[in-house]
């Protein structure tokens, strides 16, 4: 009994002094986590492994437009008798994709017309983050087409496909056109570029930078509408314009190419799905990673028990 009462009167004591100095200050409050994901208008983002990600696939992609992985056989010549030859359409279809930038890194059009509608999606659905959301919706965009390119390259150089104007019929219907003099080594034989015909990398980068775009818009109209309760759902037509607009940029890349005379048909629409794939899946990955609204997920809900004949049946009801 006594060691018990001394015991508690320590206890007591010690209760009494905690009481004299105070409230303790709070605690700080936890730093996220550098690597932790966010939840944005376009999707779940990890900077940790999203920017790595994009860089290593640009630059994988961009050395293998030069550095060759398989060596190509050299005495295939393509079949194709269209005899097809036209610099402007080659032009065009460099201002026009992203893959113009690797033919001349001069070139401003092809990063204007991919990143803009970018920055412009992610700022305005982001709300008072806009900045947050521009890096994120720009960031999707060039890990889509950086995939693509780096996909792409990849099985250039395993097909090895030679391009129209290998073909003997194009040589006959111009024999001195500059193309050839590009394509051309030293000792007159064609480099490896002229054997990279399948797929089209203007056309798979075009799909890959337009449709990522308009998946982008898509996910963060949903996301919008889901917060507004299904108000103004008829908003969602826009996003579904755009992925037809970019169904419409891919096949006009690819018939450019094909006009040039530096793309079989078949190279394009391979190309042509090869980027659609790729700019939808990688939004929508995000997308469905990240966390439904606050506004989204159900405001009450209630457990019951509701008595029938014979015994009772639980009953959950909730306001959504």
């Amino acid at each position: 009994m006594r060691v018990l009462s001394l015991w508690s009167g320590l206890m007591l004591a010690g209760s009494a002094f905690a009481a004299d100095e105070g409230p303790r200050p709070a605690a700080p409050p936890a730093r996220p986590a550098r690597c932790a994901p966010v939840d944005l208008a376009v999707g779940r983002m990890n900077w940790c492994i999203d920017l790595p990600v994009s860089v290593a696939m640009l630059g994988f992609g961009m050395a293998t437009n030069y550095v060759v992985l398989v060596e190509p056989d050299r005495t295939r010549r393509s079949t194709d008798a269209a005899a097809r030859w036209d610099p402007l359409a080659a032009h065009l279809s460099d201002l026009l994709s992203p893959a113009g930038l690797t033919e001349a890194p001069g070139l401003l059009a092809p990063l204007f017309l991919t990143l803009t509608p970018a920055l412009a999606i992610g700022g305005a659905y982001e709300g008072d983050r806009p900045g947050l959301g521009m890096g994120a919706a720009t960031t999707l965009v060039v890990e889509s087409v950086s995939t693509t390119l780096a996909v792409t390259n990849v099985l250039k150089q395993t097909i090895g496909r030679p391009r129209p104007f290998t073909s003997a019929a194009f040589e006959a219907a111009h024999p001195r056109v500059r193309t050839l003099e590009e394509y051309r080594e030293d000792d007159g034989s064609l480099e490896p570029d002229a054997y990279w015909s399948m797929p089209s990398g203007h056309t798979s980068m075009t799909a890959a930078a337009a449709f990522s775009v308009a998946t982008l818009w898509m996910a963060a109209e949903v996301r919008a509408i889901r917060r507004r309760q299904g108000e103004r759902a008829w908003s969602i037509v826009f996003p579904i314009l755009a992925e037809g607009a970019a169904a419409g940029a891919t096949a006009l890349v690819g018939s450019l190419r094909v006009q040039a005379g530096v793309h079989h048909v078949d190279d394009t629409v391979v190309g042509g799905v090869l980027g659609g794939v790729i700019g939808v899946l990688v939004p929508t990955a995000h997308a469905l990673a990240a966390k439904a609204p606050a506004d989204d997920l159900p405001v009450a809900i209630s457990v019951s028990v509701q008595p029938i004949p014979g015994g009772a049946v639980p009953m959950v009801s909730g306001v959504w």
